[in-house]
């Protein structure tokens, strides 16, 4: 086979390969030619171009999210890898396994005043679980074997919990493109083995009967979809001492027995007739500021399920970790907890009532139109069968409040950006076959333009801006709405021609600014299988935020 001469891009692409790792996002440039010759030429992995770093790292995080497997990701020297790095933080905090592959130089060339020379080595220290530099055509045994070695053991810490991404930085040197003819080259695989730890059913019978006269309180924060969990925390719930709290980005299917619309409920409960004597974590962060701090007031014993690196302590009262995935925890205490639980607890029902209340004032509340009302109406009309990706901000807390009933929510919790939204949405989108809707507002869609160029995007990718001319959170949240710097330096205007961007580069272009507008156009939305469609929901900032504050005194003034 004609390939790369290069030895160190010719073993990594092969073992990607042999790894069943079949998607690679490449960015185009010089000193990454052999990397891409490489990958490009080796059979099973499909290869797509982004030009843009920042957006092709964003679609790779959001290909590995839907996918569930690792993705790689190629770009020349320079400044190109330092526009990976948003995406390896949001990676690294999602547990996400990326394999970043960046060009160099030399090392004798760094600092020497050559073109595209930057100190790559070390680049993304905090936020990867390996980096190694590699030189691109070693001769010696003991270069080759250390080569062959360091991309076994990158490629396996990538998937061995938790995931992550790690970095390959492969110095080239000149000649840059040269070819060469190998047939069958001895190229060697290290096979790894691991082990999930078990959890005795003896081990979740003895928590369950220290568990029977608690109240206990499960916490879901962001996750990939798992039926066995889901099935686990539904068992769950039909215990009466049982609680569980789920947002929308744990991907928890709704149950007659979870509590999703949390802020509402948090708002109109007597908080401290619902503390525990135990909360049971899982998943990535909360988004609910409330919940958090109410936690931290109860002070409750506080056990952490899942495999992570690093204690995590967000609630200021960890007691226990279990280091093992929530899936195998659950599926095994769920039955011991029905078989000793009394029944004779009302902590579930005090949550379900509390919840219910809030659905009934919310239902009994007549929003005028603003955000929160047209993100509350697409959240009743989005189908089941749809991926939703939402952005950062007001968006999401919008629709953490009415969560719609999809297949499947995502947002880029890791590190709560508003960058790169819609990238991941377009990775995501051409890795899942049914429709994936990003519903976004204007300052992110703008922070990410670019994407929109992206040769990935097709007819099942759908686009709702919310778009209200300004960074509207900052009229909501206390930290900033009464500043006299508000106007000027928080919610400052955005001057964003989105509907004339999106169809320059070929989206079909809706408009809502009623209710009944907003009905029509996202019904047009739905229908519409011949091109990407893009549904721009136009609201005044002010008025958006004066009813979510109008819309949360209500539900307090119900206490």
């Amino acid at each position: 086979m004609l390939t790369t001469a290069k030895y160190t891009c010719r073993q990594l692409a092969v073992l990607i390969q042999k790894s069943n790792i079949s998607h690679a996002v490449l960015c185009p440039g010089t000193r990454d030619t052999p990397i891409i010759m490489a990958l490009n030429r080796t059979a099973n992995i499909k290869c797509d171009i982004v030009i843009d770093e920042r957006s092709a790292a964003f679609t790779a995080l959001g290909i590995a999210s839907i996918t569930d497997s690792p993705v790689a990701l190629v770009c020349t020297s320079g400044t190109a890898p330092l526009n990976f790095a948003p995406a390896i933080a949001e990676a690294y905090y999602r547990n996400i396994p990326l394999i970043v592959i960046t060009a160099d130089r030399p090392s004798a060339w760094i600092d020497q005043d050559d073109s595209q020379t930057i100190r790559q080595p070390g680049i993304y220290t905090n936020y990867i679980k390996r980096q190694y530099t590699l030189p691109d055509n070693p001769t010696e045994p003991d270069l080759k074997w250390m080569v062959n070695r360091s991309l076994n053991d990158g490629l396996w810490a990538a998937t061995t919990a938790p995931a992550g991404p790690v970095h390959f930085n492969i110095e080239i040197g000149e000649p840059i493109s040269a070819e060469a003819e190998i047939d069958d080259e001895d190229i060697r695989q290290i096979n790894y083995t691991s082990f999930i730890a078990d959890f005795p059913t003896s081990q979740s019978r003895e928590i369950a009967q220290s568990l029977a006269d608690k109240r206990v309180l499960i916490v879901a924060g962001f996750n990939k979809p798992d039926y066995h969990l889901n099935r686990a925390l539904t068992r769950l719930a039909t215990v009466s001492n049982v609680a569980i709290l789920a947002e929308a980005t744990a991907n928890i299917q709704p149950s007659k027995g979870i509590v999703t619309a949390i802020d509402p409920t948090l708002i109109v409960a007597d908080k401290q007739s619902l503390r525990p004597d135990v909360v049971i974590t899982l998943g990535g962060s909360i988004v609910s500021r409330n919940l958090k701090e109410t936690i931290r007031r109860w002070g409750s014993k506080h056990w952490y399920v899942g495999v992570q690196d690093h204690t995590i302590d967000c609630y200021q009262s960890l007691d226990t970790v279990f280091n093992i995935e929530p899936r195998y925890f659950f599926q095994k205490l769920a039955p011991s907890m029905q078989r000793y639980s009394t029944g004779k607890s009302d902590y579930r029902d005090r949550w379900l009532a509390a919840q219910q209340k809030a659905l009934d004032l919310t239902a009994g509340f007549d929003a005028q139109w603003s955000d929160m009302l047209a993100i509350n109406m697409i959240s009743h009309m989005i189908p089941r069968d749809y991926n939703i990706a939402v952005s950062n901000g007001m968006t999401l807390r919008h629709l953490l409040a009415t969560p719609p009933d999809v297949h499947r929510l995502d947002c880029n919790r890791g590190v709560s950006g508003i960058d790169g939204s819609t990238s991941t949405a377009i990775g995501a989108s051409s890795a899942y076959n049914n429709p994936t809707m990003l519903i976004t507002g204007d300052m992110s869609a703008q922070y990410d333009m670019g994407a929109l160029a992206s040769p990935l995007i097709t007819p099942r990718f759908k686009m709702v801006v919310i778009n209200n001319g300004e960074g509207n959170i900052f009229r909501v949240i206390k930290t900033t709405r009464a500043l006299p710097e508000l106007d000027t330096y928080m919610a400052s205007s955005v001057n964003l021609p989105l509907a004339e961007i999106a169809r320059a580069y070929g989206f079909n272009v809706l408009e809502a600014t009623t209710p009944d507008s907003l009905k029509k156009s996202f019904r047009t939305l739905l229908n519409d299988h011949t091109r990407p469609t893009l549904l721009i929901i136009k609201t005044d900032p002010r008025q958006s935020a004066a009813e979510y504050l109008r819309y949360i005194n209500y539900l307090r003034q119900s206490r």
